[in-house]
């Protein structure tokens, strides 16, 4: 937008508009809209205390993500449920039945139909204000469940097909620290400790 402006007072100077350039003794930073690079994981994931607050501050609404991706032939997942995650279907089911909420097969809805995508990306934003932690998105939560799967071992190929990646880079574009600053120094000195045998030497000496 600035090199737009910057080129219209050209034009306007040139086409006899204005009697001076503007822009002739000012400096202009033409990078000033550059999005930021290197984004901190910790600004794309829920951390675990960032959950646990969204969890003590008010009622969270299901979050939706689509189920299917028609131009993918990976779009389409059968995804493990646990407990948890039926209970909270059944829920939605009763609120449904309970308020004539419906939209063909659609699990999320409300009195104008199925709730979209960025009406639930909206209501995430508010809570995280409402919780005074990071605003973050619902699309930061399929980043952090890839991210936890990871971390317990889950293979990459298996969370490309639970995320229905096609490409296992795109899976890995979605891998990011979810731990806190003290527990990634904590693994860190760990793995360094072990790899230097400190460990091995203070356990001799005591």
């Amino acid at each position: 937008m600035k090199l737009i402006f910057k080129e219209l007072m050209k034009l306007s100077k040139k086409k006899g508009l204005i009697s001076t350039y503007p822009f002739d003794d000012i400096e202009l930073n033409l990078t000033g809209c550059e999005p930021p690079n290197n984004l901190k994981d910790t600004s794309r994931v829920y951390l675990p205390d960032e959950i646990e607050i969204l969890f003590e501050n008010g009622e969270l609404r299901p979050v939706i993500h689509e189920y299917t991706k028609k131009k993918s032939p990976h779009g389409n997942r059968y995804l493990p449920l646990s407990d948890y995650e039926i209970s909270l279907f059944q829920r939605v089911k009763e609120i449904n039945l309970r308020f004539c909420y419906s939209d063909d097969d659609f699990i999320f809805c409300d009195e104008n139909g199925r709730t979209k995508i960025r009406e639930i990306d909206n209501c995430i934003r508010t809570q995280c204000t409402c919780a005074d932690i990071p605003v973050k998105s619902a699309h930061d939560i399929p980043r952090t469940v890839a991210s936890e799967l990871y971390n317990e071992g889950v293979s990459l190929e298996i969370i490309r097909q639970y995320l229905g990646h096609s490409s296992i880079q795109t899976t890995r574009g979605y891998i990011l620290n979810n731990r806190s600053k003290l527990e990634t120094n904590a693994l860190i000195t760990s793995a360094l400790n072990n790899l230097n045998g400190i460990n091995v030497l203070i356990g001799t000496q005591q």
